[in-house]
């Protein structure tokens, strides 16, 4: 396999976990929103540091792979 084709699998795969990581986040939020567990705050705060860390891991990931 050549450089150039090694390098578009990784971004391929990269925007893939990226999609699933903000579909993941999003689902969450309206999940906890619809069953109003967001009257829970501290449950609240760990759903929003957790969509935050994902998409700082995801954001770390990309540097990785070179798409930064």
């Amino acid at each position: 396999m050549t450089l150039p084709t090694i390098r578009l699998k990784q971004r391929i795969e990269a925007s893939r976990i990226k999609k699933i990581g903000s579909i993941v986040a999003l689902f969450s939020v309206i999940v906890f929103g619809k069953f109003g567990i967001s009257a829970n705050n501290q449950m609240a705060k760990n759903i929003k540091a957790f969509a935050k860390n994902r998409f700082s891991f995801l954001s770390k990931l990309e540097v990785q792979f070179g798409r930064a």
